[in-house]
């Protein structure tokens, strides 16, 4: 091979290693980071003792022996893992731009959530309203419900904050803010809308639990969140506790698009409990999933087609404790006139219709 072949090898198998190690330090999750660190150092190694070999200056033993390579076999597996890690680096490129894109300033003049209101506008073919209403009862003085609907970007966010006194405003508001900015400027052509809004949710929960961790006045502080992204056919949902997402399709069939994560609806969905008993169960407010209880989240994530016509609603567990399916399939029916039907009931509620 020669001295110049020879450390150009080297210097090869050194850019690989740190371009690997860059690959793992960048990753967002954990499963990424500890498979781009086992694949850098695998190969890394494969390298070395190839050259060590090569060159006598390692012996070949039980240990290195394995590292060798061995006919076209070795070689494939060699390129698979390059090409796994090609693919790690490409996802954290587009999460950096994503974030890039969470991160710009927020523009003041858009208003949204915090407080009882009601509109219908069209727009991009979308008519949307909404209602937040914080209830008849007195347990509950503050609206701690916040959302976000804006049909020229097409992006429809509803959040349910806990924690007492102003903390579940802020929480709910916090996951709003984060959503409203990943989707300020209307997606391109090519744009991941699902990863973009996943890494959204997430980046919302770790600012709700860095501000839950560092203030103890919102130490108890936690939201749901459920959003819809909608661009021409196609609807990117996402959400985290047990706000709920429907959708009524052109021909009047109601869909229930989200699961909730709470603890008698896992329940029931493992076939522990039915839906009967989960109605009457004295846990069935108590939620599994949050954002900003916990350092990591998992949001659930779908992509569906939708037909002309398709009307969505939005809404928190303090609409769903009183309306069932039959009474919201009714309420999207009466379109627009959603906020006679939710004032007095604890909750919000955003309806779109495409």
């Amino acid at each position: 091979m020669g001295l110049v072949g020879g450390a150009l090898v080297v210097l090869a198998v050194i850019i690989f290693v740190i371009a690997g190690i860059r690959t793992s330090i960048e990753a967002r999750d954990m499963f990424t980071k500890l498979c781009a660190a086992g694949l850098t150092a695998f190969v890394g190694i494969q390298a070395l003792v190839n050259i060590g070999g090569i060159t006598r200056a390692l012996p070949m033993t039980g240990i290195t022996l394995p590292f060798v390579s061995h006919g076209g076999f070795s070689l494939i597996t060699s390129f698979a893992m390059l090409g796994m890690l090609m693919a790690f680096s490409h996802r954290n490129a587009y999460d950096a731009r994503a974030v890039a894109r969470i991160e710009r300033e927020p523009e003041p003049s858009i208003d949204f959530g915090g407080s009882p209101m009601s509109t219908a506008m069209p727009a991009n073919n979308v008519d949307v309203a909404s209602v937040s209403d914080r209830g008849l009862s007195e347990k509950r003085p503050l609206n701690e419900d916040s959302f976000l609907a804006d049909a020229d970007r097409g992006i429809f966010v509803v959040a349910d904050g806990v924690g007492g006194a102003d903390a579940g405003e802020v929480a709910s508001q916090t996951a709003v803010d984060v959503l409203n900015d990943a989707f300020r400027t209307k997606i391109t052509d090519g744009e991941d809308v699902e990863d973009l809004m996943e890494l959204a949710i997430q980046r919302a929960n770790s600012s709700i639990h860095q501000m839950a961790s560092e203030n103890p006045r919102f130490s108890m502080m936690a939201t749901t969140v459920v959003a819809l992204h909608l661009d021409g056919h196609r609807a990117t949902i996402g959400h985290v506790g047990d706000s709920r997402l429907y959708r009524l399709s052109p021909d009047g069939n109601l869909h229930r698009e989200t699961e909730d994560h709470s603890i008698v609806e896992e329940e029931v969905r493992a076939g522990r409990m039915t839906p009967e008993q989960a109605a009457n169960h004295p846990s069935k407010n108590v939620i599994s999933r949050a954002l900003g209880a916990e350092a990591t989240v998992e949001a659930d994530m779908k992509v569906i087609e939708v037909e002309d016509g398709s009307a969505f609603l939005l809404c928190t567990d303090g609409i769903t404790r009183h309306l069932g399916d039959n009474e919201l399939r009714e309420l999207l029916t009466e379109w627009p006139n959603t906020e006679r039907s939710v004032r007095g009931n604890e909750g919000a509620l955003l309806s779109a219709r495409r």
